[in-house]
């Protein structure tokens, strides 16, 4: 007859062994760019103006408000010129709180960012969180605008339940007119 209290103190052991590496990463499902332009019902072309990092209730309640000007609306309507993004986490003193997968943003940096809203009329946050955020860049000798995308902090379950790391999106840096109109066709296209 199998003991259960060495079954639990087991199954609880073998837990505490596998949970480090689970801890370090947030698992979402298969991200598409089609995917994010359909179910995103703001995406914006804004270049980051500033970013406050503070404390809400204890000094380990840490939030980051980042501050944006857009330069371009590509799906929905913005009324104003700028545009304020409230996440979770940030580094405040000697306190860091930290969501896996949740994107970084640094002033001057000019990103393209597909947002929804979780709450009906609340505040907008990134879409499939890393996923949901493209640099805008400059590169190569005339300068040119290009698109590229950078994911970290998160793995990905395929269609066969397997967790891997995430390959970005774009497999290549992409000129940016061809990125803007590629957004807008899958947009309008029905899911």
């Amino acid at each position: 007859m199998i003991d259960r209290r060495n079954t639990t103190l087991l199954a609880f052991a073998l837990l505490l062994c596998i949970a480090p590496g689970i801890g370090h990463a947030t698992v979402v499902r298969g991200v598409t760019l089609r995917g994010l332009a359909q179910t995103s019902p703001l995406i914006i072309d804004a270049t980051v103006q500033r970013v406050n990092v503070y404390a809400r209730q204890n000094a380990k309640d840490i939030y980051t408000d980042t501050t944006f000007r857009v330069q371009r609306v590509l799906k929905g309507v913005l009324s104003k010129p700028s545009f304020r993004l409230t996440q979770v986490g940030g580094t405040l003193g000697r306190y860091a709180r930290r969501i896996a997968g949740n994107p970084s943003f640094r002033v001057g940096e000019r990103v393209i960012l597909f947002l929804w809203r979780n709450t009906k009329g609340g505040p907008f946050v990134v879409n499939a969180l890393a996923f949901g955020r493209f640099d805008v860049t400059r590169s190569g000798a005339n300068g040119a605008l290009m698109v590229r995308q950078r994911v970290h902090g998160l793995s990905v379950v395929d269609p066969t339940h397997r967790i891997r790391e995430p390959r970005p999106l774009l497999a290549q840096p992409t000129p940016y007119a061809q990125f803007v109109e590629t957004v807008r066709r899958l947009a309008l296209e029905r899911q």
